[in-house]
């Protein structure tokens, strides 16, 4: 007989009849954040600027987490001052171990000088099989130099706005995340 309308024909496997079926989407929840403030940067060597709270709604063993971010930002300095995108989370990662998964997924698209933007992308993947459970888990933006050194930063500004220079929109970093079934 026909399925309900919007099923699928499912296999059960060699020697078995097909049943119908319904559609699990992998995705089990989206989550949007947005932060407008605008920061002057300071050139410490271990900065951390903001952070966000993301719930989660299935067991670490269950489910993972995407982030695309991006973060718009005034005038190069120095690219390779270390930005991290971390899960505060304890047995997840941590941005105080060098090469950990904080550091990873993480773009800059450079300038030509101090006054022109240039945009931080963010894309990682956070999947932990034991301490990324359900319930609330803080994710932090910042940069940690590998050598410890300070005089970095990765621009001037970050979420510009017409203080910086009069033609400028109020600019924002965005981040979605995903919470995807493994």
């Amino acid at each position: 007989a026909a399925g309900t309308s919007g099923q699928f024909l499912k296999t059960q496997g060699s020697g078995a009849n097909p049943v119908w079926g319904d559609l699990v989407s992998p995705i089990v929840k989206v989550s949007q954040f947005e932060n407008a403030t605008r920061y002057n940067l300071s050139d410490a060597a271990d900065t951390a600027l903001f952070s966000m709270t993301v719930n989660k709604s299935k067991d670490a063993s269950t489910s993972y987490l995407i982030v695309e971010g991006q973060i718009p930002s005034r005038g190069a300095y120095s690219d390779h001052c270390g930005q991290y995108f971390d899960c505060l989370t304890t047995g997840v990662t941590c941005h105080t171990v060098n090469n950990s998964n904080a550091f990873k997924g993480i773009s800059n698209g450079e300038s030509n000088g101090s006054s022109r933007q240039q945009t931080t992308i963010i894309r990682q993947k956070w999947q932990e099989t034991t301490h990324l459970g359900a319930g609330n888990h803080v994710f932090e933006y910042g940069w940690r130099t590998l050598n410890g050194n300070s005089g970095n930063r990765p621009a001037y500004q970050i979420n510009q706005n017409s203080s910086d220079d009069s033609r400028c929109h109020q600019k924002s970093s965005t981040f979605t995340f995903y919470e995807i079934l493994i």
